[in-house]
């Protein structure tokens, strides 16, 4: 298949296995959904073709592609951060606000090679959805740890992820947060009348963090209801908060940048019409001479401000250690 330097493309790898997929737009049925965290920005939704690469294709595929020039370099200071949550906890104390999810960024400057750092995040997370994509001139890079909905023939998958182990630990603060992520899952599939069943709860390694995780398999109904409780399940507690609304409302109002694709969804749908999508989080936009790094913590009565910035910093770390 040739590839032209306009062509959106997306290359990935699914947890967990060693094979390497490339979607390319233009002819063909199959699908790949790449959406941003906002519900009224614009959604890529692309037709084209999926096949099977060699790692060794890598390479040429990414020489083919242009890098497009950063023209903002801004980084979340700590004490801006520390300060967002301190203002998130007043508001849950005078208002209906549970929880709010808040993100920060980082730019890191470096001359940037697209494949040296796509290998490297395939090696250090073999148990993530590990992707770039070339897409309308931007490119991103991520190692998604979460999964949003897989469709397998008559079985939906999903995961309640969230709850970050700190400093070594799960306190009563993480194990609310999960709790809370679980609570919104399972009022949605009730809601849109699903049967499911609940798995066990354990803590699973993301790179360089870990999280409490709960799997949920469901029955499927249509293709087209199963693709719409995507936008019901989406954005979940994890990456924005509960009530939905309210830490809609304040993210926008206070976090002070766009959070564009990040915390967002990807993946394919194939020709049978089954599919993986993934929550964009460990992710990067690149750039010719850098990156902007992106990830957030949940924020509850209990958190502590040192800590929340400690987390975001941690799990950025899993691109920044593979930039190159």
């Amino acid at each position: 298949m040739e590839l032209f330097s306009f062509q959106n493309i997306v290359v990935y790898r699914l947890p967990n296995q060693k094979q390497l997929k490339m979607f390319c737009a233009g002819e063909g049925e199959e699908r790949f959904i790449f959406a941003p965290f906002s519900k009224e920005e614009y959604e890529h939704n692309l037709y084209g073709q999926i096949r099977s690469i060699q790692i060794d294709d890598l390479e040429q595929i990414f020489k083919s592609i242009n890098l497009p020039q950063a023209i903002e370099k801004t980084s979340t200071q700590e004490e801006d951060y520390k300060d967002l949550v301190s203002s998130a906890q007043e508001t849950l104390k005078s208002s209906n606000l549970d929880k709010v999810v808040l993100a920060g960024k980082r730019w890191i400057g470096f001359q940037t090679d697209v494949y040296k750092s796509y290998t490297s995040l395939l090696e250090n997370n073999p148990n993530a959805f590990v992707y770039v994509s070339f897409i309308e001139g931007q490119v991103m890079l991520g190692a998604s740890p979460e999964l949003l909905l897989e469709r397998d023939g008559q079985t939906l998958h999903t995961v309640a992820l969230g709850g970050t182990e700190t400093r070594g630990v799960y306190t009563e603060k993480e194990k609310i947060e999960h709790q809370q992520i679980r609570d919104y899952i399972e009022s949605i599939l009730k809601e849109r009348m699903y049967n499911y069943e609940v798995l066990e709860t354990s803590s699973v390694k993301a790179s360089t963090v870990s999280h409490l995780k709960t799997p949920y398999t469901i029955e499927a109904k249509s293709v087209q209801d199963d693709l719409n409780l995507i936008k019901y399940l989406h954005p979940t507690s994890a990456i924005c908060g509960l009530p939905y609304q309210e830490a809609l409302n304040f993210i926008k109002e206070n976090e002070g940048f766009d959070r564009k694709f990040y915390s967002g969804y990807l993946g394919a749908i194939n020709e049978n019409n089954n599919f993986n999508l993934f929550v964009n989080l460990r992710c990067a936009e690149l750039y010719q001479d850098g990156a902007v790094l992106y990830a957030g913590a949940g924020i509850n009565a209990m958190s502590s401000p040192a800590d929340e910035w400690f987390e975001i910093n941690n799990k950025m770390q899993t691109i920044a250690q593979c930039l190159k």
